[in-house]
């Protein structure tokens, strides 16, 4: 950031490029491409809002180090994790992109982005708006940088196919590794081996809501499920299952506005949530009744 303005300089001295590798320069950086610079109204870099994005000013005070450390999105370095908490990162963010993309810091706005899947956003004068958008995921945009300018088909990124659980019945469920309920893993295993077969998926959302029982990151919740538990479901990156940050599955799944059917609320880890091959919220089930309920195997079998 200090040197911002000779890197730049010797970059043009030597016609080569500077291809950012952080996640919100990099889709700017993408959004900028063949555009005229002056053609910028503004640039906004999105933020998480970090670990303490829902505590009020005068809760500040009793805050716990693990509490300043459970990211609700993102696995992260302690350092990078307070920094994110904080916001000092975006701070710093501001002035690089201001010093890498040469626009005025007063164009540079920062937006609040719970589920940071938008990383950044240009502006143009003609009322067009450019957003880079992804998984929360840093490889992606590492990826980009070390096959540029072609894009690599990435093998390291996992996706989901809707389209695979299309019509099926579903339960949804919030996981935790380091929880009492942790070795429902296993029945939930079991449920899906003997029902997959028969218009029956089980999805699963790491959570870190209660008590930072889920504190690793998405590869390594995958290799404890895996080597624990032998889970071969598909299971999602870590989100936020409550709070203002709740991810839109969840929205979707607590909320009668969304679902039509019911209000809930997620209390603990391993809550389950039944959906009919309409798509329709069917119930909501207490954490502590196991996967192979009498009630949860008949309700796949009608």
């Amino acid at each position: 950031m200090a040197c911002g303005d000779l890197l730049n300089e010797i970059c043009k001295k030597n016609k080569s490029s500077i291809i950012p590798l952080d996640s919100e320069h990099s889709a700017i950086w993408q959004c900028l491409k063949d555009e005229d610079i002056n053609s910028i109204d503004s640039i906004a870099l999105t933020a998480s809002g970090g670990s303490l994005r829902d505590i009020q000013y005068n809760e500040l005070s009793k805050i716990t180090p693990p509490q300043v450390l459970n990211h609700p999105t993102c696995s992260m370095g302690d350092k990078i994790t307070v920094d994110s908490a904080t916001l000092i990162n975006k701070v710093f963010e501001v002035q690089e992109a201001s010093n890498l993309f040469e626009i005025p810091l007063d164009k540079i706005n920062v937006v609040f982005h719970n589920e940071s899947i938008i990383h950044g956003m240009v502006n143009y004068s003609d009322g067009n708006t450019i957003s880079i958008m992804s998984k929360p995921d840093m490889k992606i945009p590492i990826l980009y940088a070390l096959f540029y300018p072609n894009r690599a088909k990435s093998k390291i990124v996992e996706r989901i196919d809707f389209n695979k659980i299309k019509g099926k019945k579903i339960m949804v469920v919030n996981t935790a590794s380091k929880c009492g309920l942790t070795p429902q893993y296993k029945a939930l295993e079991k449920l899906y081996k003997d029902f997959k077969d028969q218009n029956f998926v089980i999805i699963g959302f790491p959570s870190n809501n209660f008590l930072w029982q889920e504190p690793g990151s998405d590869e390594q919740i995958a290799e404890f499920c895996k080597e624990n538990y032998g889970v071969s479901f598909p299971m999602m990156s870590k989100v936020s299952v409550k709070g203002s940050s709740m991810h839109p599955v969840y929205q979707f799944l607590t909320k009668k506005s969304q679902n039509g059917k019911l209000d809930s609320s997620v209390s603990w880890n391993f809550q389950k949530f039944l959906v009919d091959e309409r798509g329709f919220v069917v119930k909501s089930i207490s954490p502590r009744t196991q996967p192979d309920d009498q009630s949860i195997i008949d309700w796949i079998k009608s």
